[in-house]
């Protein structure tokens, strides 16, 4: 930070590219700058006289080369306080951590990822390795990260390897000027168990498209989703729902497009739906 006046250079201080600028040479005198920076963005939603893009800059730094500790804790709040996007926040915490030897450090950089939820959800693929780190404190974070941002993580591992198989259906690629299915025919068909309606309504072009709105537009669920949405109804029972995602999974739906909020299918019917329902998700007859 430097102060009115130009005071920052007489009083041991510099600004953040002054820093960035020293970080080859003077390890140690960039950290305790940094470590000052961290200070002043943890208690305010913007560093003062910092350019937003610099303070990043300089937390980024801390976060990729120091050990856990007085230095690196100030810089990883600093940057949850100044990035307040979630996702953006993960990938940068995301971005030291693959950096960052330190066991210290990964865990609380795997700590901050998680507690982006399922906005950093498009993540879960990059800290898989780190649930086979060698510290087992690492491993640990690395699984509560997992479970936090895509609860589903390990089912969705178990289908990857059953579509490479060829166990399950790979994913459909929407049809060049395929429709999106009407979502009240669709939902009455659901309801009613009725396999033949919803076969002349989706198709392998359509089946990963937005579910069509009564007026009109384009609804922010594809067939798979909404057919989940009727978990816990109870006039339409869970054999139905499973039969209606079986057939879908068998044209090729995708149970793992995400919605805005970073969320996927599997993670919907993990938290809200019974298990035939996830085992048809997976391919998987539903358990006697």
């Amino acid at each position: 930070q430097t102060h009115p006046g130009g005071r920052g250079a007489r009083d041991g201080l510099r600004t953040p590219r002054e820093c960035l600028r020293m970080v080859p040479r003077r390890r140690s005198h960039h950290s305790f700058d940094l470590f000052r920076i961290g200070q002043q963005a943890d208690f305010i939603d913007r560093p003062p006289n910092l350019k937003r893009t610099t303070a990043l800059q300089a937390f980024r730094l801390v976060l990729a080369h120091e050990r856990a500790g007085p230095v690196f804790e100030p810089a990883a709040r600093g940057l949850r306080f100044t990035e307040r996007d979630f996702r953006r926040a993960a990938a940068l915490y995301l971005e030291a951590l693959k950096q960052n030897t330190d066991a210290a450090a990964q865990v609380e950089l795997l700590r901050y990822i998680g507690g982006a939820h399922s906005e950093a959800g498009a993540l879960a693929d990059e800290l898989r390795p780190y649930t086979n780190a060698r510290d087992p404190t690492v491993r640990e974070a690395a699984v509560a990260a997992l479970d936090s941002i895509n609860p589903s993580w390990r089912e969705s591992g178990e289908r990857a390897a059953a579509v490479a198989a060829g166990a399950l259906p790979k994913v459909a690629p929407p049809q060049v000027g395929a429709k999106g299915v009407d979502l009240t025919r669709f939902y009455g068909a659901v309801r009613a168990g009725d396999r033949t309606a919803i076969a002349r309504l989706v198709n392998a072009g359509n089946v990963n498209l937005p579910l069509i709105l009564p007026n009109g537009a384009a609804g922010p669920l594809t067939p798979i989703s909404g057919v989940l949405q009727h978990c816990g109804l109870p006039q339409v029972a869970p054999t139905t729902i499973a039969s209606a995602v079986a057939q879908l999974v068998a044209l090729g739906a995708d149970p793992e497009l995400r919605v805005a909020n970073g969320s996927t299918p599997l993670d919907y019917a993990k938290a809200a739906c019974p298990p035939e329902v996830q085992q048809a998700l997976l391919g998987r007859p539903a358990a006697p």
